[in-house]
């Protein structure tokens, strides 16, 4: 029900799991249906293209265990420079990757044979192997658009819970794919767009003045966090109000005018719950599916890497990920939504006063 008073951030989060938990076997049986397609062909469609890349690369370049191996140590240390939190090493690959560099000299001789082959995976092999990358890119664009539906699908199964509707599957996928998708795709690359030019107009900035860039970038990620706050609520009025994108972008805008600094913190707050929920159902999750750990590990710590067991284990490892992370997906990526929407109609009832016209739809109906 949509509250005649403001909420505080207990009934807030308490509302967040109660509509969770009615909505939850819709929002499964639209998991399965709008995002679980483009996860299989993404996988597929990366098994093969990375089984045919490298039996090319055998082939043509010649690759072998040494190359391979050496290939692996240039990704971990590209890894371990560029990622934000990279996983510790083991200290006994560290010495072995020392050792065998002061005796063999492997980063130099192998250079050119790991520059080769990288211009191979970067070229050749899409031009080789276009039916596999096909797949692979169609599966991402299935999975994008089916990310975007599932994701108005949430937040329309919880405005029907919270304005004591009629839950509608079949509505709520006609809405969700008649408008809602293409809305939230248009703000999605011109969102893109934006990013991509800011980039670049940092990288070339950078070029010029690294100093500066240094102190701009810093202002620049403090006005992305404000600007993230005041546009929170845009899919849930889109979704709830069934305004145009732009609309609900200024729609979003007035609703946290005056309430920034509280979304924040209550954002925050809820987010470091729904860490410790995720921690929690990534262990329970990764249960099942031992053998990929098994494999990540003996990926990163066999001394000479076997092109042979990586084509015989990947396809499996591959599908036993996709697995693992779909199921903690479909527990975790509801509650997002669900969470912002509680919050929408809280700053509605503050901003507008306590929607009394749900009730008199109610009454006509």
């Amino acid at each position: 029900m949509i509250p005649s008073r403001p909420l505080s951030f207990i009934e807030i989060v308490t509302e967040t799991f109660a509509i969770y938990g009615r909505t939850f076997a819709r929002n499964a049986l639209f998991f399965v249906l709008l995002v679980v397609p483009g996860v299989v062909l993404v996988t597929i469609g990366l098994s093969n293209f990375t089984e045919d890349s490298i039996v090319g690369a055998i082939h043509t370049t010649h690759l072998n265990d040494t190359t391979f191996t050496a290939l692996r140590q240039e990704g971990r240390e590209w890894y371990s420079t560029h990622a934000l939190l990279a996983p510790p090493v083991d200290p006994a690959m560290i010495q072995h990757d020392s050792t065998t560099r002061e005796a063999d000299s492997i980063a130099r001789a192998q250079k050119a044979d790991v520059e080769r082959m990288n211009a191979y995976f970067l070229r050749t092999a899409i031009e080789d192997n276009s039916s596999s990358f096909a797949m692979l890119v169609l599966g991402g664009l299935i999975l994008l658009v089916g990310v975007f539906a599932f994701t108005a699908s949430s937040v329309d199964l919880a405005c029907q819970v919270f304005e004591a509707r009629d839950q509608e599957i079949g509505g709520t996928l006609r809405s969700a794919f008649a408008w809602n998708v293409w809305k939230m795709l248009t703000l999605y690359f011109l969102y893109t767009i934006a990013a991509t030019l800011l980039n670049q107009f940092f990288a070339i900035f950078a070029r010029v003045s690294p100093s500066v860039v240094g102190a701009v970038s810093g202002i620049v990620t403090i006005a992305q966090i404000y600007i993230a706050v005041r546009c929170a609520f845009t899919i849930p009025a889109l979704v709830s109000e069934e305004l145009g994108p732009f609309v609900a972008l200024r729609r979003s805008w007035q609703l946290a005018r005056l309430a920034s600094s509280r979304i924040l913190v209550l954002s925050i707050m809820f987010g470091l719950i729904c860490f410790f929920l995720a921690m929690f159902v990534i262990i329970i999750t990764s249960l099942p599916f031992d053998g990929v750990s098994t494999w990540l590990h003996e990926f990163n710590s066999a001394p000479i890497l076997s092109v042979a067991w990586f084509l015989r284990t990947f396809p499996d490892f591959l599908s036993g990920l996709a697995t693992e992370m779909s199921i903690a997906t479909l527990i975790l990526l509801p509650l997002v939504p669900v969470f912002l929407t509680v919050f929408y109609y809280d700053l509605r009832t503050r901003r507008d006063g306590p929607l009394m016209y749900l009730e008199e739809t109610r009454i006509t109906t």
